[in-house]
């Protein structure tokens, strides 16, 4: 309590202190303390106020000496004999007689010591009320009704709200800064609590409003704090950034330390909804840093269970569990955290395949578990959905009903959107229980049923992209449990459907969403934002890119970039709610199973991976000319395929001769059971799944010497609807080029330093250059602009680009994992522009591009995430996403001089009328007959995505 009124204040001081010894033993010790003294409030302006006189400390003798266990006020000791009286008439006797005490202070000690422990409480509300309105002044009686109203919102009960608007309509009208500050805050977390998530930030945002009229500015920072919280939980990550950076000013400001902790805090849980792992989990450990310079112990507990749960994410799963266990010791007696991290530790355990301690984890969280814990209903529903998902892993499916079966009621209503993530995971993992039950028609009902309260809520979530994503991953396993049992029940259309629901999601979601035309769209004021978000980065991107010229970037540096690119994404989310007009383009769905008119021999091959098998499904004209569409499961599962298809990524990325047998393995693996389906195929499409966005399939072998590409084109697209959706786009015009080649990348690169792959570090690419100068003589004057080294900047690019129908870019690349959106192409820059070279993939979305072909000739152009049941995000996403049907880009690290003969080849091709499929085969085919380039490092990274495909 010393503390907590200590914080308050910018200055104590005491004029004079009295003591006497009430009780003492051996090791314990109760004295009374008598304290004359005056203290300043923090809030500007405030007067000197009297510090608390009478306390009574509990000391305990420890090996160094008696120690301050206790310290609380004498108001707080006639509050607690209040509250352990018989009756309400003994503590109403209680408080009249205590005439030595500050008695308002007693009435705001007793509503604020109600506890949800018991029905009672809910009398004893009443009758706080009762004496507020008797013998206290304003403050008490706003006071106790607040109280009144947070009692009944941990309680479920009704009226917290109404309760809340009578407390704040009574400060707003007669009290201070303070009362009002207060009431607001009450009424917005019960707006929260009650269901009401976006009514209840106005209420927050006014109470953190009135910092500098109230002499307890920490409240008005919580108020704050928790309108950024629930700004970030619905999406709203620039409202959540602005408010998080106000806090750590206040806070400093103010002398509260947990402030700047809170903060840092949000932050991570934002990059967390981004899947930034690496960021947020660096958050967290900061946030844990600063509650322990601070000696906030109640702090760091929930930051260190964060953390596991962060080491777990990136895969350091037994570090995950260290850290965890050390959570479980700071937790103490705090049952519903320990029961929780119990639960974690379970999933953990699960992860690495050691059952029998999930089991156990899972025994030690039920004897933590506190049935008067309040607001435990998640954690609740987490543990019986943990419980049934490891009785799948054992084998034991009845258990599993029963258990998912329990988390599915635990969840209550299901229009409550509070538990919205809860009521979808457990109606999934019911599906599965049901599933493995053999109890196929309930386990398709419930799985129905957990897909469609997804969907119909997925659009509440946020309006970010990336969170859509990353929001949809969490849900993918119903649509592959859903997918494959539709195949044991022979509905192989049925299956396929959910499959297309799957795929490509984000995608379809930009297309469909439109792209915002900044110059007849946005306002001078929202151009203006938007411009100073462009140059926050674009100044950030150049200190970066100098840093790393020069041999190092600070980590602050990095930091600081993140936030501003979260700031920018948040900013255009906004924009496209703010203008609705924005057009929007149709992506047909999972409605005409048929391939598109123009590929015509073709054989669309989509894969969907589960835990224990794949399904591989296989689309094609019949003789008649009509789709006939067939099911085929692969006895594989995802992490087995994943061992497999990095092995042999490894093998490649490496130049090793030991690739043909994994190549030769993958190949009868994947493609050897689809032999009846592909036979006489002009060409197939792959659909990857998961790790197969990485597999070079024109690599594999179906025989010694024998390379899938040399049978037939391959190419790959998002989906079947996407695919039908490039082919719409893909208008044959005479080609036209645009090609940028080696462009400098800043003063330090214009030396003779020559790179010998097309990634970073940024060395000259001289081959890059000779290959954009042998494509102009490849194409008329009149239909060719190319550019290099200087004259390659980022400023022609986005000025030229929308006019011509084949992009090509020679250059380096940067993939970043962590945000995708942020990958980029390295181009030059100008001595008077306000680019930073950096191409990145959220710029190019941007554009209104009308090529049909970008051809991507740097490393890694095509990787970037692997979004469950999305493909890759990253820049060749971006390009479709920008309206060019189809790209070709490198799955890893290209060798340059490879790479320049290589694409010479496939230009050569393509003007000669070839396809983009055919052209890339061609060219593949011709470098591999050369001996220095035959292993498929050389001539296999570059792949065919989109409307690529054979045309007749």
């Amino acid at each position: 309590e010393a503390r907590r009124i200590i914080d308050r204040m910018d200055c104590i001081n005491m004029q004079r202190y009295d003591w006497s010894i009430v009780s003492r033993t051996a090791d314990a010790a109760a004295i009374d303390l008598d304290i004359h003294g005056s203290m300043l409030p923090k809030a500007a302006g405030s007067p000197y106020i009297d510090f608390p006189r009478r306390w009574r400390l509990d000391l305990v003798r420890t090996d160094d000496g008696w120690k301050i266990e206790h310290a609380f006020t004498a108001e707080r000791m006639v509050a607690r004999a209040m509250r352990d009286a018989p009756s309400y008439a003994e503590a109403e006797r209680i408080f009249l007689a205590a005439s030595d005490v500050d008695t308002k202070t007693v009435l705001i000690e007793y509503a604020d010591r109600l506890y949800p422990d018991v029905a009672g409480d809910i009398d004893r509300a009443d009758f706080a009320r009762q004496l507020a309105f008797a013998h206290g002044g304003l403050k008490e009686q706003v006071f106790t009704i607040r109280a009144q109203a947070i009692l009944r919102v941990q309680n479920q009960l009704p009226g917290a709200r109404e309760l809340a608007r009578e407390a704040n309509a009574l400060a707003q009208a007669r009290g201070t800064g303070a009362d009002r500050a207060e009431a607001l805050f009450t009424l917005g977390v019960t707006t929260w609590l009650t269901g009401d998530t976006p009514g209840a930030r106005p209420f927050l945002l006014a109470s953190a409003n009135l910092v500098e009229e109230t002499d307890d500015p920490i409240l008005s920072l919580k108020s704050l704090h928790m309108y950024n919280y629930v700004s970030a939980s619905t999406g709203d990550l620039r409202a959540a950034l602005d408010g998080a950076g106000r806090l750590v000013q206040l806070a400093q400001h103010y002398g509260w330390p947990e402030g700047e902790e809170v903060a840092t805090f949000l932050l991570a849980i934002v990059y967390d909804q981004l899947r930034n792992d690496d960021m947020s989990l660096e958050l967290l450990r900061k946030t844990r840093r600063l509650a322990e310079a601070n000696v906030h112990d109640a702090f760091i507990p929930d930051a260190v269970h964060d953390i596991a749960i962060g080491e777990a994410k990136l895969g350091d799963v037994e570090r995950a569990i260290a850290t965890m266990h050390e959570a479980i010791g700071l937790f103490g007696q705090d049952s519903s955290r320990v029961w929780s991290a119990y639960v974690q530790l379970a999933r953990f355990y699960m992860q690495l395949g050691r059952l029998d301690a999930a089991d156990q984890a899972l025994q030690k969280s039920a004897s933590s578990f506190q049935p008067n814990d309040a607001d435990s209903r998640s954690i609740m529903v987490m543990s019986h959905r943990t419980r049934s998902e490891l009785r799948l892993l054992q084998g034991r499916a009845a258990e599993a009903v029963e258990a998912a079966t329990v988390a599915v009621a635990t969840t209550g209503d299901p229009e409550d959107k509070r538990y919205l993530a809860e009521q979808v995971a457990a109606t999934i993992v019911l599906g599965r229980a049901f599933r493995a039950a053999g109890r196929k028609e309930e386990a398709q009902a419930a799985l129905r049923e957990g897909i469609a309260r997804f969907e119909a809520s997925r659009e509440d979530v946020t309006d970010s992209e990336l969170s859509r994503i990353a929001f949809f991953a969490d849900n993918l396993q119903a649509y592959v449990e859903l997918a494959e049992l539709l195949v044991e029940q022979h509905d192989v259309e049925g299956a396929f459907r959910i499959a297309e629901q799957m795929k490509g999601r984000g995608l379809r979601d930009v297309l469909a969403r439109g792209r915002i035309d900044l110059g007849a769209t946005l306002t001078a004021d929202e151009r203006k934002r938007q411009a100073d978000l462009e140059a926050r980065i674009i100044e950030l991107n150049r200190a970066i890119t100098a840093a790393t010229l020069a041999g190092g970037v600070r980590a602050e540096l990095r930091e600081r970039l993140a936030v501003a690119r979260i700031d920018l994404d948040a900013f255009q989310s906004e924009m496209r709610l703010r203008h609705a007009s924005v057009a929007r383009q149709r992506v047909d769905g999972n409605d005409v199973i048929a391939l598109p008119a123009q590929t015509t021999g073709t054989v669309l091959v989509e894969y969907v991976i589960g835990e224990r098998q794949t399904t591989a499904f296989t689309l094609r004209r019949d003789t008649s000319g009509k789709p006939l569409l067939q099911a085929v499961r692969i006895p594989i599962g995802r992490e087995a395929l994943q061992h497999e298809v990095e092995s042999f990524d490894r093998l490649v990325a490496s130049r090793s001769l030991r690739y043909a047998e994994p190549a030769r393995r993958l190949y009868d693996l994947l493609l050897a059971p689809l032999e009846a389906q592909i036979a006489g195929s002009d060409a197939l499409c792959i659909v990857p799944d998961g790790v197969l966005w990485t597999l070079p399939f024109h690599a594999l072998m179906p025989s010694a010497g024998t390379h899938l590409v040399d049978r037939r084109p391959v190419y790959y697209a998002q989906s079947l609807a996407l695919l039908r959706h490039s082919f719409a786009r893909d208008e044959r015009t005479a080609p036209t080029l645009l090609a940028f080649g080696n462009p400098t990348i800043g003063a330090a690169t214009r030396s003779s330093v020559r790179s010998a792959y097309r990634d970073v570090p940024m060395g000259a690419l001289p081959d890059a250059e000779d290959e954009v100068r042998s494509l102009s003589s490849l194409y008329a004057p009149k239909q060719r602009r190319t550019y290099w080294r200087d004259a390659a900047r980022e400023a022609v690019f986005k000025d030229q680009a929308e006019h011509f129908d084949i992009i090509h870019i020679a250059a380096h690349a940067i993939v970043d994992d962590g945000a995708p959106m942020y990958s980029a192409i390295l181009l030059a820059t100008g001595a008077n522009e306000s680019e930073d070279g950096l191409l990145e993939a959220r710029e190019v979305v941007g554009l209104q591009l009308n090529a049909r072909l970008a051809v991507l000739s740097a490393c890694d152009t095509a990787r970037g995430r692997v979004g469950a049941g999305e493909g890759v995000v990253g820049i060749a996403w971006a390009f479709f996403a920008a309206g060019c049907p189809t790209t070709v880009v490198s799955q890893w690290k290209a060798e340059s001089r490879a790479t320049a003969k290589l694409m010479v080849e496939f230009h050569r091709r393509l003007v000669a009328g070839d396809s983009t499929a055919q052209a890339l085969r061609a060219a593949q085919r011709a470098l591999r007959a050369t001996p220095a380039y035959s292993h498929p490092f050389y001539w296999a990274p570059f792949v065919a995505i989109g409307a690529a495909g054979a045309r007749k």
